[in-house]
């Protein structure tokens, strides 16, 4: 609770904009800066989405007109490692004004989490961008990053954030945008270069030592896998006898060359093997269960994991600003409350380039804080530790998602891919002793144990390189 004064108000009357510290802070930068972000416009133009149901209309593969969205702006600069693209005309027709070159500044202006995200788009760069962002021309090269490097910082999101708009989906309009106050100190764009050069180094390292899981899985089980043959056509055609399609799916990536390698190379593993349903106590679809905010005193308040939490190179995410609370009946509950040691298995989502089939598992710190439940988009399964180490199929499961063996076993309808649950169950778990099943998962849990520290050590590279830019900044409004 704070008071202000009614002089003060300036056109607005949302709370959020005259907190005191987001309003010292302004008027300590303002002290020292006649800049605001309209000073380094040439040029400024939103972007648009073309209709999703129109695809062939619109969009291409990749060899076509990169089309940026927010998840592809970064502070380091355009991820375009999950991009999606356009066609020609629609680049130069439909969304001719907001094409993007190189040296231009992309800045996020709607969505949830941090506002006005920047990048600016590389040399020799060519694309376009959606509804939630604006690219923006600057005079050269030296003056976007040095934007960019600004917005990034601590204190130019907060300025950002400031005038944002909106509750669930916060949203900063052109005028709101071109009035941010912009302190130049060209010094910050080389502290934030050489943290995110360290940072990509670190976390090169990171992903060698996850990768380096699914090949010491691979080789202690004894399975040698086929070597990745040219995609060509003479590669792709293949036959196979109608018998072997009676009662199965019309599915040629189930009956292709590459499948029938890959489990032949499981199948050739000196183990036992017995189908994973074998080795399930239980299992258990998930339930979105209500909206937490109902009021009824029998309901239970529970963190519901969704395929968002899952991680792609670790496990489960539940420290993230997109966690959904939502409430249960108690017998609901109860049916998918979650112990240690549970895995799970997203059953439905997936992307374009991702499959779906991702598995997760329920550690006991997890457990420590709030209860924890699952969504209908979510299948939980429990093993009898009598016949295989949890912690071995976890892992033995995710590794067979890295190969892709679960590539195949799955449908896609309306942009979702859902896990074909039966084949799933019935898919082989090689099956060393237990003592040797521990060994693998124990070796298994430190070696990412070590590449989560790998992160963390780059992420607090960056974040204390934040915290010198913020003390640089704060020098020059003092």
């Amino acid at each position: 609770m704070f008071l202000i004064n009614w002089g003060y108000i300036k056109g607005r009357i949302d709370p959020f904009y005259y907190k005191i510290d987001y309003r010292a802070l302004e008027e300590a930068v303002l002290k020292n800066t006649k800049y605001k972000l309209r000073d380094f416009i040439l040029y400024m133009a939103g972007g648009a989405t073309p209709k999703k149901d129109q695809k062939e209309k619109y969009y291409a593969d990749k060899s076509g007109i990169p089309f940026v969205r927010v998840q592809n702006l970064t502070p380091e600069g355009l991820d375009l490692s999950e991009c999606v693209f356009i066609n020609e005309q629609t680049h130069n027709n439909m969304l001719s004004r907001s094409k993007v070159q190189e040296n231009d500044l992309l800045v996020k202006i709607t969505g949830v989490g941090r506002m006005a995200v920047s990048s600016v788009a590389p040399q020799q760069f060519e694309g376009n961008i959606n509804q939630h962002m604006v690219v923006i021309k600057t005079k050269d090269r030296q003056t976007s990053e040095l934007v960019a490097a600004y917005l990034n910082s601590d204190i130019g999101e907060k300025l950002a954030s400031r005038r944002s708009t909106g509750g669930t989906r916060p949203a900063l309009d052109y005028s709101a945008l071109r009035s941010i106050p912009v302190i130049i100190n060209a010094d910050i764009v080389n502290v934030m270069e050489c943290a995110y050069e360290q940072k990509r180094q670190k976390e090169q390292e990171t992903q060698l030592l996850l990768n380096n899981i699914s090949d010491y899985i691979i080789g202690t089980l004894g399975i040698k896998l086929p070597l990745e043959a040219n995609q060509d056509l003479s590669n792709r055609i293949f036959y196979i006898h109608a018998t072997d399609m009676l009662g199965g799916r019309f599915d040629p990536r189930k009956y292709s060359l590459k499948y029938k390698q890959l489990l032949d190379a499981i199948e050739s593993a000196p183990y036992d093997r017995l189908m994973l349903k074998e080795v399930v106590l239980n299992d258990v679809s998930g339930d979105w269960g209500l909206d937490d905010t109902v009021e009824d005193p029998d309901l239970i308040s529970c963190l519901t994991i969704r395929g968002t939490e899952f991680d792609n190179k670790f496990n489960l995410n539940l420290d993230n600003n997109r966690t959904k609370f939502r409430k249960y009946k108690k017998a609901s509950f109860n049916k998918i409350k979650l112990n240690e040691k549970d895995i799970l298995i997203e059953k439905s989502g997936g992307s374009e380039d991702q499959p779906v089939g991702r598995v997760a598992f329920i550690e006991k710190d997890m457990l420590d804080n709030y209860p924890l439940a699952f969504s209908n988009f979510i299948h939980r399964i429990r093993i009898d530790d009598k016949k295989a180490v949890p912690e071995y199929v976890f892992e033995y499961l995710r590794l067979m998602h890295n190969i892709k063996i679960t590539e195949v076993m799955q449908t896609q309808t309306n942009g979702i891919r859902n896990l074909i649950m039966q084949e799933y169950f019935t898919q082989t778990i090689l099956l060393p002793e237990l003592k040797k099943q521990e060994e693998i998962a124990i070796h298994a849990a430190q070696m990412r144990k070590s590449a989560f520290e790998l992160q963390m050590e780059a992420e607090k590279i960056v974040s204390d390189a934040k915290v010198k830019v913020k003390k640089m900044l704060l020098e020059d409004v003092q």
